[in-house]
């Protein structure tokens, strides 16, 4: 099982209570056997978080959550692969796929992010600043060169 933390806040960084339904889509089979996973809802704390222990998924099924943010009118909906993982694993960052084929939904964010620099010197230090970034520099400014 892997440990699965969600946290839900306001845009103005409250906690936000609510609930969340978990449900397995399509069938897990280990080998012959068809495993059943059942479906539970689960209520936010107060703090507006709550670690859930999941299945780990293996391609062949996913967990769709329902976002119930407090308000009835209001909820959202993702199928979300989940890694096997003796550590904690935020919500957020879990991989969003298809619910029909299972496959990994288009990113939405940047693919890469890249930053320039003038000098060697320059590309080191901002390659200490940015994280997930690939630094450019000129290739006559290598180290021995």
């Amino acid at each position: 099982m892997t440990s699965v933390h969600f946290a839900f806040k306001t845009p103005q960084g409250a906690p936000k209570t609510g609930k969340l339904r978990i449900v397995p889509i399509k069938r897990h089979t280990e080998g012959a056997n068809i495993i059943p996973l059942l479906g539970f809802d689960v209520d936010l704390a107060s703090d507006g978080t709550k670690t859930v222990q999941l299945t780990p998924t293996d391609n062949t099924y996913a967990w769709r959550v329902t976002e119930f943010p407090g308000e009835p009118e209001c909820s959202y909906v993702r199928t979300v692969q989940v890694p096997n993982s003796q550590s904690t694993v935020e919500y957020a960052a879990l991989a969003d796929v298809d619910p029909a084929t299972l496959a990994p939904t288009t990113q939405s964010g940047p693919v890469l992010n890249v930053a320039y620099a003038d000098t060697l010197a320059e590309a080191q230090k901002l390659g200490a600043q940015l994280a997930n970034t690939v630094v450019m520099y000129p290739e006559s400014d290598e180290l021995g060169a």
